[in-house]
């Protein structure tokens, strides 16, 4: 029985982890049901989340094992994963070492960590979860259910299972590895704090506005016209960009522009929250404008043409904070201040914030020290944005 994690098998997924701790009592763990894969620790893969893709425990005695052989057939899930030395029995279950002096294992072989919880992440993390959420992480006595026969041991929680995730989590943090802490309460606070509805309220948002696009690109009508395409030459002299500089295409969508600012020796890579607008085999990156942080390395410029329009107003504050975070010596926008037309096409809007030019330019300096205006019509606001 003894495993290697498949490695890299989650790389497209969201990770749910359900712990033990009291707050996973008033969670509706429905909600996350297929919006990621899920490890259901000891009893939640029995009595909560049945269906979740991993029941996870690590009973180092195994005892845990011992009281609830019985219950394994309750789970429907594909694989039981536990660091324990126990019999063999259920054909799904996995047997990985335990590596506690490691403080994340990169060891396909073996998990780190101290309380199940801490290896449960590690376990997502080495089956490539980038992003991980985290409920019943009280880090508090206590359990949602009353079925554990050995409470934890008085302190264990404070000096031994939120030190060995807090060893943990710089590791995490420098591989690319987003942990979010979703339970109310939490006395971890090594990750950074989320409000579970609102985050699955972000991905909806996400969500539909991919589907979204993705139909729209499908009308040959959309693609007629590349709004980059007419800016991308002014842009490479306004900059001033050299040959070996390197740009990120923000809302890139055919990619055209991305391509014709290689052709000028700028190392471009494009990023778009869908893939089917592409007609160029140019770097991307398939991500949403205000969840990209954590997935792109900084460039020295940005280029952002006739996309801001199309941000939902609650996120355009979010999208410009990220794309100064990720460029160095400037950004350049082109943005329309008027309604589209071509959502017609699919029967949606496209342009979500239809702002004028006075409003717009406000936002970017709040966040740019220098706004140069390029160009301002009744149609168009064009800037240069510097640090």
């Amino acid at each position: 029985m003894k495993w290697r994690v498949p490695v890299g098998e989650w790389s497209d997924r969201a990770a749910f982890i359900l712990g033990g701790g009291p707050s996973l009592a008033e969670v509706d763990v429905d909600a996350i049901r297929g919006r990621g894969a899920v490890i259901a620790v000891n009893n939640a893969g029995f009595d909560l989340a049945p269906w979740a893709d991993v029941l996870f425990f690590a009973d180092g005695q195994s005892r845990w094992y011992g009281w609830n052989r019985a219950r394994l057939p309750e789970f429907k899930g594909p694989l039981i994963v536990t660091r324990a030395v126990v019999p063999e029995g259920d054909p799904r279950l996995r047997q990985v070492k335990f590596l506690p002096r490691e403080p994340l294992s990169r060891d396909p072989g073996g998990l780190a960590g101290h309380c199940g919880g801490s290896s449960a992440i590690n376990l997502a993390y080495l089956l490539g979860a980038r992003v991980i959420v985290l409920l019943g992480f009280d880090m508090r006595p206590g359990n949602w259910h009353d079925k554990h026969r050995l409470p934890t041991l008085p302190g264990w929680h404070r000096d031994r299972f939120i030190p060995a995730i807090e060893r943990m989590a710089p590791h995490l943090a420098a591989d690319g590895c987003l942990v979010l802490n979703a339970t109310k309460g939490s006395a971890l606070r090594c990750f950074p704090s989320v409000d579970l509805q609102e985050l699955l309220a972000l991905e909806d948002i996400a969500r539909a506005e991919a589907e979204k696009y993705t139909r729209i690109w499908e009308c040959p009508e959309y693609r007629r016209l590349s709004p980059g395409m007419l800016e991308c030459e002014r842009a490479l002299a306004v900059c001033e960009m050299q040959r070996g500089e390197s740009l990120t295409d923000f809302g890139a969508g055919t990619c055209r522009a991305t391509e014709w600012f290689q052709g000028q020796g700028i190392s471009a890579l494009a990023v778009d929250h869908v893939d089917n607008a592409r007609e160029t085999s140019v770097p991307f990156v398939n991500a949403c404008l205000w969840d990209m942080a954590d997935r792109l390395a900084v460039t020295d410029w940005g280029f952002c043409c006739d996309v801001m329009e199309h941000i939902p107003p609650e996120k355009v504050g979010s999208v410009l904070d990220q794309i100064r975070a990720l460029t160095m010596r400037g950004t350049y926008f082109r943005i329309a201040t008027r309604p589209d037309q071509m959502g017609r096409l699919i029967g949606k809007t496209l342009h979500l914030t239809v702002r004028g030019a006075e409003w717009w330019r406000r936002q970017i300096e709040a966040r740019w020290l220098t706004v140069d205006v390029i160009e301002k019509t009744d149609r168009d606001l064009i800037v240069m944005a510097r640090p």
